[in-house]
């Protein structure tokens, strides 16, 4: 069984590394050059992987790059199968994204820009065949192979009409900056120009935009808010109805003045976010509130909101205005004295907190509590639906499974992946689709993780454990919002029997292969690397096959790096690389396919 090494889906990456053998004497210095063995025909030769000579207009090839941490950020999916680079190509242009990348035969990337750093390197890095098509190449070990649409990256709209872009500002600290939140038709078709139109229909002569769907209005900041010390880079996050312009970020708004408005701050506190605002009687909290029993005060979601199914924002809220709003929902929750959110689980993050933390009187009725900066005051359906979160072990209710397929419950996700395989992501998915899709594909295991994420396997890899709360698993599906699709980091688990897991990677302290010795694992140097050879092999993804053939072509010293990479060399080429000792957690991904176990030494 082949084990593959994948990356985060949010973008951490792990530094190469590579775990090195060596062997008794010193052959000759190697001029270093980056070649390749076959070792099917003994022969030295370069691969002569070629680009599609026709691509979908317009993209075209911009050439083999450095992939920096992860360069491409906005998209991506790994297809194991039948990846190539036109259904990259493809994939991101549906997205409507700009540039594609291919990488390590199976990945694909996207994104409208390139991160930092990112540059040219040589071509001979990119000669991995494509997992669809052998004839081209994928890229490589954190090296893409770069498409472009020849369309300029999203730009910061300087304002449609009489509006004047003004810059990225932060969120306020005792409450929202722009303090009005206008209902639009649809927050997934958010724009600058309905955001500012909204504003400018209500009144205000300041709109700012949040979090790619949201909508502020005022005249005046508020609570604090003040231009982002990190400047415009702050507010990054692309419209949900125009990616070619950004509508702020996380607590960053992109906020926009009419007709020349002077920006300034507000005089004086307003009653409907200021706690210590008069009133006849000091709030309480309700312990009742139509079908709804009171909950606690919770935290705010980190970067997304805690209760995500339905927000709206009111200058005369009160609970039973956000009751009646939520009809059907198992929870509601008002913030900032005058929000309202809705959901039937709590996602990204969300806390208890004590219950004067939730301290804001309700905009329209100051006898009650109505959340905090960044707390909710929430209220829980008290005749239950359903369990909010599946208990270990037990079938979540989803109809429409074949009949031998059941819930196995929340696994730990993490730096190689538990499932390999890696769909597209899918904005309107379900438990039925990923499995479906799973099923299709002819794996035995689907997992659900952040929403919109489906995995398949046959096993759970990589020491994959269970998490240790089954509530781990909270974020409802994107396409069916009374199902749980995993969350952060976690994988919601459907099998077609009782899940298996394989054994985890081992390192091989002694080897059968001759006389060998495990080195210490290293850092594999950017660039060309640390060793001039690489094998080509259907048989180089186990330690003694690839040792075997780096002993057969003559060399001293091998090294096994990204599960099926065999590189051959000698002594001195770790010395010129310059090379430098690494905790053995570094080389801890399944760099190596076990085929039974062993005992380290």
């Amino acid at each position: 069984m082949m084990i593959t090494f994948a990356r985060h889906p949010l973008g951490a990456i792990l530094w190469p590394m590579i775990v090195i053998y060596i062997i008794g004497a010193v052959l000759i210095d190697l001029q270093y050059q980056f070649l390749q063995h076959s070792a099917a025909s003994g022969n030295l030769r370069q691969t002569s992987l070629e680009i599609p000579s026709i691509l979908p207009e317009p993209w075209k090839s911009q050439g083999c790059y450095f992939d920096v941490g992860r360069t491409l950020t906005d998209g991506q999916y790994i297809n194991n199968v039948n990846m190539t680079d036109e259904s990259c190509i493809s994939y991101c242009s549906s997205k409507s994204l700009n540039y594609a990348g291919t990488e390590y035969s199976s990945e694909c990337y996207c994104g409208n820009t390139l991160a930092s750093g990112a540059g040219p390197a040589p071509a001979l890095d990119c000669e991995m065949p494509c997992t669809g098509n052998s004839s081209e190449p994928c890229g490589g070990p954190s090296r893409l192979n770069l498409f472009w649409n020849g369309k300029a990256p999203p730009q910061t709209n300087s304002g449609p009409g009489l509006w004047n872009f003004s810059g990225c500002y932060t969120e306020g600290q005792g409450g929202r900056t722009l303090v009005y939140q206008e209902a639009t038709s649809n927050a997934s078709q958010m724009s600058v120009s309905l955001c500012t139109s909204a504003c400018a229909a209500a009144g205000y002569n300041l709109a700012g935009l949040e979090y790619a769907t949201e909508c502020w209005c005022g005249n005046f900041l508020s609570n604090g808010g003040v231009l982002a010390p990190e400047g415009i880079s702050g507010c990054s996050t692309l419209c949900s109805g125009n990616s070619s312009e950004y509508c702020g970020g996380p607590n960053r708004l992109d906020v926009y003045n009419y007709n020349n408005a002077t920006i300034t701050s507000e005089p004086t506190a307003t009653s409907t976010t200021n706690p210590s605002a008069s009133s006849t009687a000091p709030p309480s909290i309700q312990e009742t509130i139509g079908a709804y029993n009171y909950y606690g005060c919770r935290t705010e979601g980190v970067d997304a909101r805690a209760l995500s199914s339905k927000a709206s924002a009111d200058s005369s809220m009160t609970l039973e205005g956000c009751e009646a709003n939520c009809v059907g929902y198992t929870y509601f929750g008002t913030e900032y004295g005058r929000e309202c959110y809705c959901g039937n689980f709590f996602s990204n993050g969300s806390i208890s907190a004590v219950d004067v933390e939730c301290n804001f009187p309700c905009a329209g009725n100051s006898s009650e509590f109505c959340g905090a900066s960044g707390r909710l005051s929430v209220y829980q359906l008290n005749t239950t639906l359903g369990n909010t979160i599946p208990p270990p072990n037990t079938a979540p209710h989803v109809s429409g499974l074949p009949a031998d397929w059941i819930y196995d419950g929340c696994w730990v996700d993490g730096p190689s992946r538990p499932l390999k395989y890696q769909q597209p992501d899918n904005q309107n998915l379900t438990v039925e689709s990923c499995v479906a899709i799973c099923i299709t594909l002819n794996y035995q295991v689907a997992g659900l993780e952040y929403g919109s994420q489906c995995f398949c396997d046959n096993v759970i890899e990589s020491g994959g454990i269970l998490a240790t709360s089954p509530a781990d698993c909270n974020m409802p599906c994107s396409g069916n919002a009374t199902q749980i699709c995993g969350s952060s980091n976690r994988l919601s688990v459907y099998s077609n029997g009782t899940v298996q897991t394989s054994q985890k990677a081992l390192f091989l302290r002694t080897l059968s292969a001759g006389s060998w010795l495990m080195d210490k694992p290293r850092d594999d140097v950017g660039g060309n690397g640390t060793f001039p050879y690489q094998i080509i092999s259907t048989g180089n993804d186990t330690a003694e096959s690839c040792l075997i053939q780096c002993q057969t072509f003559g060399y001293n010293a091998a090294g096994l790096e990204y599960s099926s990479q065999c590189f051959c060399g000698d002594l001195e080429n770790i010395s010129v690389a310059n090379t430098s000792f690494v905790d053995a957690s570094r080389c801890d991904v399944d760099v190596l396919e076990i085929q039974q176990p062993f005992a380290a030494v």
